[in-house]
């Protein structure tokens, strides 16, 4: 029904605004290694890119995603 689709729609635009705030709230490497990884980068690509060891990327990149899933747990 219409209204369903209005309500995932609302539902969406509400969880995209609230991953926006959350990846605004990271400090800007933390931001970028997000923004990197979203476009496909590897791990050896990314900490190439931002001047990191990969080992360093991957401490970041676990916390980056836990924090963002703590803060939209309530969106599922």
């Amino acid at each position: 029904s219409d209204s369903l689709d209005m309500d995932e729609l609302v539902a969406e635009k509400l969880l995209l605004e609230e991953l926006s705030a959350a990846l605004n709230e990271l400090d800007p490497i933390n931001r970028r290694i997000a923004e990197l990884y979203s476009e496909g980068l590897s791990e050896r690509q990314i900490a190439a890119e931002v001047g990191l060891s990969q080992k360093t990327i991957n401490n970041r990149k676990t916390s980056i995603f836990g924090q963002l899933h703590q803060r939209l747990k309530d969106y599922r």
